[in-house]
């Protein structure tokens, strides 16, 4: 009986030991199978991100190559208006492009063809890169826009610049603008432009020159 009863018992524990083995085997089997799954993972992003990161450093070096190439081509052009305008057209979205735009603005502006300058000017305010690209390109295109009779045009690019929110210009602007609605026959745009002139820019010599024109609007 004993011996039936010990071999009962080995045998009972044996299969114990066994199931126990094989739980353990198939939970390692499975560990293993895991951690196989996470770093077939972890080498595919490895993968991707090494990949990414060599398409952006190709995308940041063809850029800068590409910018170069254009700043060369408007050191180049100088006063060439045809050069300039090949900087337009072979780098349109560059800033070597904005410059060439307001460069042909310029040009045409003061050799007296203000109504060719509109154009370039308002090419260069819609390809502006910053506020302030944008400010100088309006500020400009209403100069052309006042040149040209086009008055009520005019004090919209110089509205618009002063939107841009530039210290600098805002004088400048905001100026021309209450002036243009003055010359387009527009006396209560042109009173509520030149008072917040003379409010927002107390003492200065925009001021100044506020109340002066207000002064002929109220005669």
């Amino acid at each position: 009986m004993a011996s039936t009863f010990a071999s009962g018992t080995s045998t009972e524990l044996d299969r114990k030991s066994l199931k126990k083995a094989d739980e353990f085997v198939v939970t390692t089997k499975k560990i293993f199978e895991s951690v196989s799954q996470q770093t077939t993972l972890m080498v595919a992003l490895a993968v991707i991100l090494v990949a990414g990161g060599v398409g952006a450093g190709l995308y940041f070096t063809a850029k800068a190559k590409g910018n170069q190439e254009a700043a060369n081509a408007l050191f180049l052009a100088k006063d060439n208006t045809d050069k300039l305008r090949d900087v337009v057209q072979k780098f349109p979205s560059s800033r070597a492009a904005f410059e060439a735009r307001l460069a042909l603005g310029d040009y045409y502006f003061n050799h007296n063809e203000a109504e060719k300058s509109l154009e370039w000017y308002q090419g260069a305010a819609d390809t502006a890169h910053n506020g302030f690209e944008k400010a100088l390109s309006l500020y400009s295109l209403g100069y052309s826009f006042e040149k040209v009779d086009k008055h009520a045009d005019a004090a919209t690019a110089f509205e618009k610049g002063v939107g841009m929110g530039i210290a600098g210009l805002k004088g400048e602007l905001l100026l021309g603008a209450g002036r243009n609605y003055s010359l387009a026959k527009n006396k209560a745009k042109a009173v509520s432009t030149l008072d917040q002139v003379i409010k927002e820019l107390p003492n200065s010599p925009y001021s100044h020159e506020a109340q002066k024109l207000k002064g002929q609007l109220e005669k």
